[in-house]
């Protein structure tokens, strides 16, 4: 966590890249085997392909406080790291580019997109916009939505414990 800005209730972007320096380093110094055994071998079981991942929120929902999201992304990226950004603020007020030409290590990997604030309105779904190449995980064991119980011409009902369903 890093500490907010008592003005603006934000992080500063040197906060974020002290925060990053520090992850780097710890990151290196565990492939350098720079730690006790015992750290370096937990750490190599448990964190040998760790990354730093960084969840922003574009725009302040209450003081409307702006992040320059392709120079925060770029200086990320520069540390190996993967960023989501929650546009829910900022969506319906401004053109948000994932692949900005002005940064070219500036893109997002990563956006949440709510349209209830947009033309969609209260009950409409999120949207998750991603890189392909983020797309990585292996396909679910079981293919399939399986939540429904059952589907009639009256009606249907869902499974009480969907949430614990690999394939959902």
């Amino acid at each position: 966590t890093l500490p907010l800005c008592p003005v603006k209730g934000t992080a500063s972007v040197e906060c974020l890249e002290q925060a990053l320096k520090k992850v780097d380093c710890w990151l290196k110094s565990t492939k350098m085997g720079q730690r006790s055994s015992q750290v370096m071998d937990y750490n190599r079981h448990h964190h040998n392909s760790a990354i730093p991942v960084v969840v922003l929120s574009a725009c302040s929902n209450i003081c409307g406080v702006r992040l320059d999201i392709p120079t925060v992304s770029t200086l990320i990226h520069e540390y190996n790291g993967v960023v989501a950004w929650d546009l829910a603020a900022i969506a319906a007020h401004d053109k948000v580019d994932m692949n900005p030409s002005t940064h070219p290590n500036g893109y997002i990997d990563f956006a949440f997109v709510s349209p209830h604030k947009l033309i969609g309105g209260p009950g409409s779904s999120g949207l998750l916009l991603c890189k392909k190449k983020r797309q990585t995980n292996a396909v679910p064991a079981v293919c399939g939505g399986g939540v429904v119980l059952y589907v009639s011409q009256r009606g249907h009902r869902y499974l009480d414990d969907f949430e614990e369903r690999e394939e959902a």
